[in-house]
C-alpha cells in the first residue's frame, strides 16, 4: 500500500519542472525556489485483515520515532495503528530499548536434541523393538522415568514410525533354479526386444 504524506518543503519551482500534487504557498518570484507543499509516498507493509501480528519494520518505525521523543499518539496517526497498541510498544521501547517482541516463555522439552539423537540411534540398533522395549531401554540410560508416549512424539518428531513390515515368504530352491534359468536365456536378448 502507498500513502501519501505532506509535508513543507524548499523545491524547485521553475516552469520546467512539475511537481505532482504540489501547492504554492507564498514566497513569490516567478522562476525561484520557495516553500511548498509536495506529498511524498510512505511506503508502508500492508496488514492481513484481523491479524494482531505488527510487521517488524512499523516497530522499528515505531522505535525511531519514540527515541526521538513524538507522542504515542502523533506515532499511531501516522503508522495507523490503535493508540493502545502503539502505547505498549512504546513502553517497551522506553523501558528496555527494544521493539521486538520478546521470546514466549514455554516450558522446556523432556528430551534435549542429544537425548533425541541418542533415542534414534537406539531405534536404529533394535529396529524389531517394540515401543515399551525402547521406553524401558531409555528410562534406564536417563536419570529420569519417561512414559512411553513421550518416547513416542520424539519418535515421530524425527518421522520415525511404527508400522508392521510386510511378510516376504523366502525363496525356495525350485523358485532360483527357474530365476538362474530365466536370466541365463535373456542374457543374449537384444536390447529392443
Amino acid at each position: 500500500m502507498l500513502r501519501l504524506h505532506p509535508i513543507w518543503a524548499r523545491c524547485d519551482r521553475s516552469p520546467s519542472r512539475k511537481w505532482p500534487f504540489q501547492t504554492n504557498r507564498g514566497g513569490g518570484g516567478g522562476g525561484g525556489g520557495g516553500y511548498s507543499l509536495v506529498f511524498v509516498p510512505i511506503a508502508t507493509l500492508e496488514r492481513s485483515k484481523g491479524s494482531k501480528e505488527v510487521p517488524p519494520a512499523s516497530r522499528e518505525a515505531m522505535r525511531v520515532l519514540v527515541e526521538a521523543g513524538m507522542t504515542n499518539r502523533f506515532i499511531a496517526s501516522r503508522i495507523e495503528l490503535p493508540l493502545s497498541t502503539v502505547a505498549a510498544i512504546a513502553a517497551r521501547v522506553r523501558r528496555k530499548g527494544t521493539a521486538a517482541r520478546r521470546r514466549r516463555a514455554v516450558r522446556p522439552r523432556f528430551l534435549s536434541a542429544r537425548d533425541g539423537r541418542h533415542l534414534q540411534i537406539l531405534v536404529y540398533r533394535h529396529r524389531t523393538c517394540s515401543l515399551d522395549q525402547l521406553t524401558a531401554a531409555v528410562s534406564r540410560i536417563m536419570t529420569h522415568k519417561m512414559c512411553s508416549r513421550t518416547v513416542r512424539r520424539c519418535l515421530h518428531r524425527a518421522f520415525l514410525l511404527n508400522y508392521a513390515a510386510v511378510t516376504k515368504p523366502y525363496l525356495t530352491s525350485r523358485h532360483v533354479s527357474q530365476r538362474l534359468r530365466w536370466a541365463l536365456n535373456t542374457v543374449s536378448w537384444p536390447l529392443s526386444r
